[in-house]
């Protein structure tokens, strides 16, 4: 006989579903929601307990159905694969309740189906678990209209993580770009014709840059562009639902998608994220710029590699117009400025 282990690490026997009944399995990673307005706190309902697939019928059952005073969703993911039988169709629940010897209201049935030892039922919509903690883990909990939001952590701007691991150089560290070889920057020799090739350091991108900034020499005031490359913000629903047309549209993962998850799969996926955005609203992120103390560059290429390289490849090039009196360099790199205004 089967057996299935639960959180406490206990092998409990696991009952052969009735002959004549078809079973259906719930698969990993699958998102469920659970509505709920009672006051009660909890991590994880108590079983017997209902779930479904849309967040939005969640989200009913809490201000509807339920009726409470904190009306809100909690959103759970699948940990483990989990066989239930299956209610989909008006007949399997009527031969459901016929094998139990139970009538085929839905309460009346779930307590039957735990006292038979089996997990659960999938349904048409939903899905009802004995003994939800053994198969899910939370993801979230979504307040409704009339609960009073949790307190959620401040922001980070999506920018604050590129800086890097050290400070960029600013009117105290470094040397500007109208005069590298001011606060113990480069040589005097920079200038020369020889400059570019002495220090490239290799760098095929060098030479060009190093004959831009001797250019730049006793021009503080002269205006240069410089660029950065920051964080793309996450997708939001407009984004997600042209990822679903696409995937219906051509049978295959929008461009630039990397997963393992086969095209319906990710179809699902998009499902999932679009119903918790719809909950909770689309986070307002702030337009990225180019802030004072940021790192920068001179070269819009070396920007874009960056972005590939380190970003991700989710990544935008931010440019903007500084003059040459606020950008300096700490000599590392003849790429790397910072900007400090």
């Amino acid at each position: 006989m089967a057996t299935k282990r639960t959180s406490r690490s206990v092998v409990r026997p696991r009952p052969a579903v009735p002959a004549g009944l078809r079973t259906r399995t719930l698969h990993a990673g699958t998102i469920l929601y659970h509505g709920t307005g009672t006051s009660a706190r909890f991590r994880i309902p108590s079983g017997p307990a209902w779930f479904t697939f849309s967040s939005a019928t969640a989200a009913w059952w809490a201000t509807e159905w339920d009726k409470g005073p904190k009306p809100r969703v909690l959103a759970f993911r699948v940990t483990s694969p989990v066989t239930l039988v299956d209610t989909g169709a008006r007949e399997d629940r009527e031969r459901l309740a016929e094998r139990l010897g139970s009538d085929d209201s839905k309460f009346e049935m779930a307590w039957a189906v735990a006292a038979s030892g089996l997990d659960g039922w999938y349904g048409e919509d939903e899905v009802m678990l004995i003994h939800p903690g053994s198969w899910l883990h939370p993801v979230e909990v979504i307040p409704l209209a009339g609960n009073k939001p949790a307190a959620r952590s401040a922001r980070k701007n999506p920018d604050d993580g590129y800086r890097g691991e050290h400070t960029a150089p600013s009117k105290e560290s470094g040397s500007p770009l109208h005069d590298v070889t001011a606060n113990g920057g480069y040589p005097e020799d920079f200038y020369s014709e020889q400059g570019a090739r002495n220090y490239s350091l290799g760098d095929d991108r060098a030479p060009g840059i190093i004959r831009m900034v001797q250019r730049y020499r006793h021009h503080p005031g002269k205006p240069v562009g410089v660029y950065r490359a920051v964080p793309k913000p996450p997708p939001g629903i407009a984004e997600l639902k042209a990822q679903q047309a696409h995937i219906l549209r051509r049978g295959k993962l929008p461009p630039g998608v990397v997963t393992k998850l086969s095209p319906s799969a990710y179809y699902n996926l998009l499902h999932q994220q679009i119903g918790l955005m719809e909950l909770r609203g689309e986070p307002k992120v702030e337009r990225p710029k180019i802030n004072p103390g940021d790192w920068v560059t001179l070269s819009r290429a070396y920007a874009v590699e960056h972005g590939r390289d380190n970003l991700g490849n989710r990544y935008r090039i931010l440019s903007k117009t500084v003059r040459a009196r606020d950008l300096y360099t700490d000599c590392d790199s003849i790429l790397e400025w910072g900007w400090d205004p």
